[in-house]
């Protein structure tokens, strides 16, 4: 049976945080990705609450050892999940300095095992050069959602660089779908080259993903948006009547409207005329 992205994840996660093979947990691939997810976040909760007070003392015995040497130790023989959870009782500097002695693949798993919103800190001081590597690895794998947490607790300029590091415009739009604010990721779907943001309206089209690009478009500027409207006529559209009746369903219709091609026209001065005191008029003397 062949697992889903997102099955394959979670499957992943189980078998690092009960330290087996994944064929160990074949027996578990009839699951649904949220079933698996909830039995990994039931695990989690048990060995965390079991474990709680050995997480701290693991963290403050990295003091008597060098960065490198802790960085080894962790990989070789704690592994992902328990270096996740001493991460979070490390301060950043501590932290960052372990972390950019492990191998981008094994940062990689650190990060499916951390709560983003706790590492917010981490993520921001962490060298973009590090954390590009690390987000490469999950690009391969397809950790869609994790990537989604990573990305919504970064500023412009590192959602920017990490862009960048991105070639695919599929990825992206499948980014966007798994995040809460899909408006961090429109700078970086903006400043892609028309042939980029081609090749995503047609993932669009392909995935059937309408209302993440539509609610990602929602946070572009005008000029943004028409951009992406003229490289979108590239292609032939049969779906433009459902496509503003979906803009509408998502309350998305007056914001989008560059978008869909009818611009508000201005009012001009008769929109100022209820901030007019009364007796004051725009004509001049007789």
């Amino acid at each position: 049976m062949s697992l889903s992205a997102h099955q394959r994840t979670e499957m992943k996660r189980l078998s690092q945080i009960l330290n087996c093979e994944e064929r160990e947990l074949q027996y578990l691939s009839s699951l649904e990705q949220a079933e698996l997810k909830y039995l990994y976040e039931q695990v989690h909760s048990a060995v965390s609450g079991e474990m709680s007070p050995l997480w701290p003392a693991l963290a403050k015995s990295v003091r008597f050892f060098p960065n490198r040497l802790c960085a080894k130790i962790t990989q070789e023989a704690l592994g992902p999940y328990i270096a996740a959870q001493m991460t979070r009782h490390l301060d950043t500097k501590t932290a960052i300095g372990i972390g950019k002695h492990f191998s981008p693949q094994f940062l990689a798993e650190v990060l499916q095992h951390t709560d983003a919103a706790e590492a917010g800190a981490l993520l921001l001081k962490m060298p973009v050069s590090t954390l590009k590597k690390s987000v490469l690895f999950l690009l391969a794998d397809q950790q869609y959602n994790q990537l989604g947490q990573i990305v919504e607790h970064l500023n412009k300029e590192r959602i920017l660089a990490l862009a960048k590091e991105i070639d695919s415009p599929r990825a992206l739009l499948q980014i966007a779908d798994s995040m809460t604010h899909k408006g961090r990721l429109a700078d970086a779907v903006a400043h892609l080259g028309e042939a980029d943001q081609l090749a995503l309206v047609e993932a669009v089209v392909e995935l059937d993903m309408w209302d993440a690009a539509l609610q990602l478009c929602a946070h572009m500027v005008p000029k943004q948006q028409r951009r992406l409207r003229e490289v979108a006529l590239q292609l032939e559209w049969e779906q433009a009547d459902w496509i503003e009746e979906r803009a509408e369903f998502l309350g998305l219709s007056d914001i989008l409207a560059p978008l869909l091609g009818r611009e508000v026209e201005p009012e001009g001065l008769n929109s100022l005329k209820k901030w007019i005191p009364k007796g004051l008029s725009f004509r001049g003397k007789k």
